[in-house]
């Protein structure tokens, strides 16, 4: 059961990291003076998915044990 957590863990943090280095990749990618384009807004609304999926797996994890 303990290993389970941990290997939560690791996957929520894999997640924030993965979308922070999509906003990263983006900026390296597509210069800012293009002007946002439709590419760019959707590897966004990924990267906002990936972080947010992340941080709510960390949040329900710990939320978890303070229940029992």
């Amino acid at each position: 059961m303990k290993y389970k957590n941990i290997a939560q863990l690791i996957w929520g943090f894999l997640l924030i990291m993965a979308g922070a280095s999509v906003i990263i990749k983006v900026h390296m990618v597509f210069p800012i003076s293009e002007g946002l384009t439709f590419r760019q807004i959707a590897l966004y609304i990924l990267a906002v998915m990936l972080i947010g999926a992340g941080i709510k797996k960390v949040f329900l994890l710990f939320h978890d044990k303070e229940k029992r």
